[in-house]
């Protein structure tokens, strides 16, 4: 019987990535599509004494919110501790956000944030495959003119 060859070697991941690309555990491969972003993201660890409008007021430094709201859900870990869910203007300003957000301290609490494609609806994941199929075709011309400039 011929035994198969193990890649999964936890010992090689990669250290030079970008710290925004890392992700909270170190990996050899990092995979990643467009559907795993949205402009919904999905807070987890806000403390529960009353400082909602501070999170918002928090996460609005970063762009236009639409919507938000609190949720009542078995992920909220005790009773010391909320969920919210916050709705973006655009997708590049959730992404600035979740970036910038995460793991930060927010009144003594790591605030776990992520993104939630599972609320956009079918209208909003179609129109962010075309925002993300225009931004490539824009930047392939770049780099096709570049190219032929040269």
């Amino acid at each position: 019987m011929k035994r198969i060859k193990s890649y999964a070697n936890y010992d090689n991941v990669v250290v030079d990535r970008p710290k925004y690309r890392n992700g909270k555990i170190l990996t050899a491969v990092k995979s990643y599509t467009v559907c795993d972003e949205s402009r919904y993201l999905y807070i987890d660890n806000v403390p529960s004494y009353n400082v909602f409008d501070e999170l918002i007021k928090l996460f609005s430094l970063h762009g236009d919110i639409t919507e938000y709201k609190k949720l009542e859900t078995a992920e909220a870990r005790d009773k010391f501790s909320d969920v919210a869910l916050l709705k973006f203007e655009n997708i590049e300003d959730a992404r600035n956000a979740k970036i910038s957000l995460d793991d930060e301290d927010f009144y003594g609490c790591p605030l776990n944030v992520r993104y939630a494609p599972e609320f956009e609806s079918i209208e909003e994941i179609e129109d962010k495959l075309k925002q993300r199929k225009d931004c490539h075709l824009i930047h392939l011309s770049k780099t096709t003119n570049k190219n032929c400039n040269s």
